[in-house]
Formats: structure tokens, C-alpha cells, sequence
């Protein structure tokens, strides 16, 4: 098992939504808590005004300077404009992060070994408002899935 202790998710996209989910189901052992920690209101499509997105982007970037680590989970290895922007902020300030998308084999190692390597304890989870539906729902459920296996070999 991971060492991570709170999961950062604004939860407006899928993937993110996903986490905050999987972390909700899969309780950990008691001494190991995992607290989740939902910054933002509820996503509407619709409602992305310029100040709406300028707001959002700021809690995205407080995450990210909360956290320990980020993982980017998305459906294809390009990246849109708020994820680009994300990746440049975390890479100015030092912060770890890993982007996996759907084509990545073994995906949930890498995060394990990514989680381990870092000390994450506090991890924000991105994800692309492009990415919709059960196959992002899917794929970052098998990376936290990946997460409880126990391996002496990660």
C-alpha cells in the first residue's frame, strides 16, 4: 500500500471525480486514513465563464502547491490547455507529477513506483475535461486499483 494520506481533487472532470470516488469505496486501514478533500463546487459544462475558469485554475494551482505529487490521468497522451498550464506550475515550484494516459502499460505501477519514489502523502489528481464518460472512469479506477497491490517488486 501507498503512503498517501489525502487525496486533492477539484472534481470537475471525470477522472477526477473517479478518484475522489475509488478513495470513498476503498477504506484503508485505520492508522492510514484516507482523507478526501473536494475544493470546488459542483462542475457545470455550461457555466465555464472567464472568471469561473480564472477561479478554478487558482484552486487547481493551490492543489498542486498543497500536494506532494500530482498524477495526470487522461485518456491520450496530449494535453489540453488548463493541463499544460498545470504541468508548467508544478515544474516551476519542484513539484513531482506523472501523466498517464490509457495507452501506458502498466499504468498503476508506474503510479506506485511514482507514489514510493516521492513520498507522496498528499496527491492531487488531475484530469481533462475532454475525457468523458466510463473509459476515464475506468482507467483511473485500474490506477488506484493498482495502488493496494502489494509488490516487493515496484
Amino acid at each position: 500500500m501507498t503512503s498517501v494520506r489525502k487525496i486533492l481533487a477539484l472534481g470537475q472532470t471525470d477522472a477526477e471525480e473517479a478518484a475522489l470516488l475509488w478513495a470513498r469505496e476503498n477504506d484503508l486501514e485505520p492508522d492510514r486514513p484516507l482523507v478526501l478533500l473536494k475544493t470546488s463546487r459542483a462542475f457545470t459544462p455550461g457555466a465555464r465563464t472567464g472568471r469561473a475558469i480564472a477561479c478554478q485554475t487558482a484552486e487547481l494551482l493551490e492543489n498542486v502547491l498543497q500536494s506532494d505529487g500530482t498524477l495526470l490521468l487522461t485518456l491520450k497522451s496530449s494535453l489540453g490547455p488548463e493541463q499544460s498550464k498545470a504541468v508548467e506550475f508544478m515544474g516551476a515550484n519542484k513539484k513531482p507529477f506523472l501523466h498517464l494516459w490509457s495507452a501506458v502499460p502498466q499504468a498503476g505501477r508506474l503510479a506506485r513506483y511514482f507514489l514510493k519514489s516521492h513520498n507522496v502523502r498528499i496527491l492531487n489528481v488531475v484530469g481533462s475535461s475532454r475525457d468523458t464518460g466510463e473509459p476515464i472512469e475506468v482507467f483511473t479506477r485500474s490506477v488506484f486499483d493498482a495502488l493496494l497491490i502489494s509488490t516487493t517488486h515496484v
